[in-house]
């Protein structure tokens, strides 16, 4: 005797968590790696030499690795979620903070350390702690696709970044990522992500 169905399945609330986190780290990921688009525009406004914007982007990128170790220890100790949201209010107001920049110190601030510890609170680490609370299956499949968005970000945020300051400048470029995390990522993360099944009454991903 055949059973009846019972109804189409659920989507599993983990993969949802995962939407969210993937694109948290697309966006963070493309705002790290954009820095390049504006050394022209700051170039020709400002004056600054190669040597001076260089100094900002490895202070960035010395950051945003060093930010890798302490920010996995708070994933694992207070959730990632908190961390993700820190990370969004941090490249909020980094690049807002950018956009209103008239001095090299300035730049260095907003540019070189906030939105660099932004960046780096938005990492693989956070997304390992989110793929080991909420899936006990396919987690490779899971840091793959985070690892995706992260990469995806690069190819996404930089032509849009190009087009933003060709068309209105470079300050309304970062005006417009900075809004965007405040008023977009930072609510989607609060919303959708949730440090563990059992904060909702579910059981991991492939739990049995």
């Amino acid at each position: 005797m055949v059973a009846e169905d019972s109804g189409p399945r659920r989507v599993h609330y983990a993969w949802i968590v995962l939407g969210a986190a993937t694109l948290i780290l697309l966006a963070s990921s493309g705002v790290r790696s954009s820095f390049g688009v504006f050394i022209k525009p700051l170039e020709a406004q400002f004056g600054w030499g190669r040597p001076s914007l260089s100094f900002v982007a490895s202070l960035s990128l010395f950051l945003y690795g060093a930010m890798g170790p302490p920010v996995g220890r708070l994933a694992d100790r207070w959730g990632p979620r908190g961390v993700l949201a820190g990370a969004a209010v941090l490249l909020g107001l980094g690049t807002i903070g950018t956009a209103a920049i008239s001095s090299l110190w300035q730049l260095t601030l907003t540019a070189g350390v906030i939105t660099a510890l932004g960046a780096g609170g938005a990492a693989m680490s956070v997304a390992a702690s989110l793929a080991a609370r909420w899936f006990d299956a396919r987690r490779g499949l899971v840091l793959g696709i985070a690892g995706g968005g992260m990469a995806a970000g690069q190819l996404l945020i930089i032509p849009l970044l190009m087009a933003v300051t060709i068309t209105w400048g470079w300050r309304m470029s970062f005006l417009v990522l900075g809004v965007g995390f405040l008023l977009l990522i930072l609510p989607l993360t609060l919303v959708l992500i949730r440090n563990d099944p059992q904060d909702l009454g579910l059981t991991p991903y492939g739990a049995r």
